[in-house]
C-alpha cells in the first residue's frame, strides 16, 4: 500500500526480500515500510508506476514497461521463452533491439551479449529491469537528486 505521505508499506510473504530494508524474514505480519520512496520523472513529468522502485545491489529497478512506454519503445513478449523484446524508437540511429531474457537475466543489446551489473526479474508477475542501464541504452540520460529521492530521465 501507499500512505499519503509516498511512503510504500507490504506485509505477508516476503521470500525476495522486497519488504522492509532488505531483511529476509519469511512472512511480515505487520505492516513494514518496503524502502524510500522515489519518484521518478521523465522529461519533467512525473511517472507514476503501477509497482514501486526496488533497489538491490545498489542499482534501481523499476516496471520495464512503467518506463519503456515513456521512451517510446516497443514491447514484445515471447511468452514460450520468457524473453521480452524492446525496440528503440522509431527512426533513432542506429536501432535499438535489446532482448532480456527473464529465466537467466542474459541481456542482448542489438544481437550481442551484455553482462549487466545486476539482471532483471520478475516479482508477482511483473518485470523489473536495471533503470539507468536500459534507459541509457535506449539514448536516455538519468540523474539522481539524493536530498529529493528523485530520479530524472531526459530522452
Amino acid at each position: 500500500m501507499q500512505k499519503n505521505d509516498g511512503t510504500l508499506w507490504g506485509w505477508g510473504t516476503n521470500t525476495d526480500a522486497e519488504l522492509g530494508a532488505g531483511q529476509n524474514m519469511p512472512v511480515a505480519k505487520m505492516p513494514v515500510p518496503v524502502g524510500i520512496p522515489i519518484s521518478l520523472e521523465v522529461n519533467g513529468e512525473a511517472l507514476l508506476l503501477t509497482s514501486g522502485v526496488i533497489i538491490r545491489n545498489n542499482q534501481t529497478f523499476i516496471p520495464l514497461r512503467s518506463l519503456l512506454v515513456m521512451l517510446n519503445a516497443t514491447i514484445s513478449y515471447e511468452t514460450k521463452n520468457k524473453v521480452v523484446i524492446v525496440d528503440g524508437k522509431e527512426g533513432s540511429t542506429p536501432p535499438i533491439r535489446i532482448s532480456i531474457n527473464l529465466k537467466d537475466g542474459e541481456i542482448l543489446l542489438n544481437e550481442k551479449s551484455i553482462i549487466p551489473r545486476s539482471k532483471a526479474f520478475v516479482i508477482s508477475g511483473t518485470s523489473y529491469i536495471p533503470l539507468r542501464f536500459i534507459s541509457e541504452q535506449l539514448g536516455a540520460e538519468v540523474s539522481w537528486n539524493s536530498k529529493e529521492n528523485k530520479i530524472s530521465i531526459f530522452y
